[in-house]
């Protein structure tokens, strides 16, 4: 997947009740990649949630991907709240600004602070910032600013946008 952003949109998994052995890939770009994901930008919210009776929920919840298997990440950021909450009684819920849990590799990859980890569950490489850093073309070491990014284009807009594939407000 190659320069695609998703804009300010709301990615939500419910578990129904009662449920058991429930594996949920949850991404802005992806749910699972096992490929390369490369100049991608994710500015809404991703969220999953199980119910409290819900048993074996397993919850991978990422602003890029859900869960990054074997595959890679670069240059790419993400600015959407990403959270996932399960029962006492699930065993697995991981939630990253960039990854919810990743065996991949990771490079040049931003998010913004309002989550705590880039990478939920394995080595997390991903640099995080305030929501003044994602504003400065400076902050983004590796993006290509002369031919694929650009900050100059929407005026209402103050991330980094696609050159050829614009930010375009809702």
């Amino acid at each position: 997947i190659k320069n695609l952003g998703f804009a300010d949109g709301n990615i939500l998994v419910s578990t129904p009740p009662s449920s058991s052995s429930v594996f949920s890939y949850v991404g802005g770009i992806v749910g699972r990649n096992e490929g390369v994901i490369e100049n991608c930008y994710n500015t809404g919210a991703v969220s999953a949630s199980a119910s409290s009776s819900s048993s074996s929920v397993y919850f991978y919840v990422g602003g890029i991907a859900g869960y990054g298997y074997e595959g890679v990440i670069t240059n790419s950021y993400n600015t959407g709240k990403v959270s996932a909450s399960a029962s006492a009684q699930s065993p697995d819920t991981y939630a990253g600004g960039i990854v919810g849990q990743n065996s991949g590799t990771i490079s040049n990859c931003y998010y913004v602070d309002n989550t705590n980890l880039g990478v939920g569950y394995g080595t997390d490489t991903c640099l995080k910032c305030t929501a003044t850093q994602m504003k400065v073309q400076a902050t983004f070491v590796g993006f290509d600013f002369e031919q694929v990014w650009t900050m100059a284009g929407d005026p209402n807009y103050s991330y980094p946008e696609l050159s050829d594939v614009p930010h375009v407000e809702p």
